[in-house]
């Protein structure tokens, strides 16, 4: 067995020194830049241990959830300062230089996948969002051996990225191990941000109601849940991957292909498989150009409609690359019950005060999945 490099990992991320009270996706480039230059040897050092086989390390008893929230909050630093560099290299122009840190950035979050329970999934996923996010952004702008370098990135990532069923499988290992009528206390991290960002004591107890209520799920329900987030950016992974294909086919063949798969080399054939519906992703030609989007989690063809990635997650819209581009919607909760997952459903006032709080952080975050 190779050795882990892990605990190489999290020093790595510990050398990152960055100002948490700055909203970085509003920063001027200039700015970017000097936070970039300033941790130069620390984006070195975790490049280098990034190529190195890693996978998170928790321990095997009921101390592991706490053990990942330490993990999750030294990573993050990590993440955003990969993204900024991501950034920085993308104004310059420097693509396939933005493709390594977009690309660093996905193994930090399959490294986070491995090893780990579910909540460090939906940390993995934010950092894969906002990976695609970056890229998708840029995909028009890319020439022939930036698309093949990039194909064969994301193509990786996607076979290297670990099934959910195995997450789910060691969460749920961890919750047998848990002790009996254990009162859970918030964790260090999670105190602190409460205190960061000073939420008030109503926001956190209507917060803490509304996890008492889904924790009131059975738990195959939860997991379908839980699921229905991983699929989200597998889906964006597979759909950018094919768009970079089909421009391919364009340049070659001077018109997309009418059949999705003649783009697609046989050994590839997972990538056309939509991980919501598990059937082929919704694709159609016009003119001079075409449609590619996924069914999202209502699991039905709303023949293209699109909306915000909130829209998508309410069942109203189908899910393309570009969700993050659409208004973010109003009067709508985004907490709301779905007949497809049944659940005890919340008091309105609490869904009402969470959906103004989840409106606010999507009108701040540009991303189509909050960043890390």
């Amino acid at each position: 067995m190779s050795e882990n490099h892990f605990p190489e990992l999290l020093e790595a991320a510990k050398r990152v020194v960055l100002d948490e009270d700055v909203y970085f996706a509003s920063l001027p480039i200039d700015e970017m830049e000097a936070i970039v230059e300033a941790n130069h040897e620390a984006i070195v050092e975790l490049k280098r241990v990034l190529q190195q086989p890693c996978s998170m390390e928790l321990p095997a008893d009921h101390k592991a959830f706490c053990k990942s929230i330490d993990c999750i909050t030294t990573l993050r630093a990590a993440s955003k300062l990969l993204s900024l560099a991501c950034q920085v290299a993308f104004d310059r122009r420097h693509f396939l230089e933005a493709m390594e840190s977009a690309g660093n950035m996905l193994r930090l979050a399959n490294i986070m996948r491995r090893g780990g329970l579910v909540v460090d999934m939906l940390a993995a996923i934010a950092i894969e969002g906002t990976a695609i996010h970056l890229l998708r952004k840029q995909r028009h702008h890319f020439d022939q051996p930036s698309r093949e370098h990039l194909t064969k990135l994301l193509r990786s990532h996607v076979v290297a990225r670990e099934d959910f069923d195995f997450i789910a499988a060691r969460d749920a290992a961890w919750e047998a191990a848990q002790p009996p009528d254990e009162e859970i206390e918030p964790t260090e991290p999670e105190q602190e941000a409460i205190e960061q960002h000073q939420l008030s004591p109503e926001f956190v107890q209507a917060f803490n109601e509304y996890l008492q209520h889904f924790v009131a799920i059975p738990r195959e329900q939860q997991l379908r849940k839980h699921e229905s987030c991983d699929a989200q950016p597998l889906a964006m992974l597979r759909l950018l991957w094919l768009e970079l294909l089909l421009f391919d086919y364009r340049e070659t063949h001077g018109c997309y292909p009418r059949d999705l798969r003649a783009s697609v080399p046989a050994e590839d054939s997972d990538m056309l498989v939509d991980p919501f519906s598990k059937k082929q992703f919704c694709y159609r030609t016009y003119e001079d150009g075409f449609v590619l989007y996924s069914v999202g989690p209502k699991q039905f063809d709303a023949g293209g409609k699109f909306g915000h990635i909130m829209e998508v997650s309410l069942y109203r819209a189908d899910l393309c690359l570009d969700a993050a581009d659409y208004p973010v919607p109003e009067n709508v909760c985004f907490l709301d019950t779905s007949p497809n997952y049944p659940s005890p459903a919340p008091p309105p006032t609490l869904l009402q005060r969470l959906s103004s709080f989840f409106r606010r952080l999507f009108k701040a975050a540009p991303s189509s999945i909050a960043s890390p």
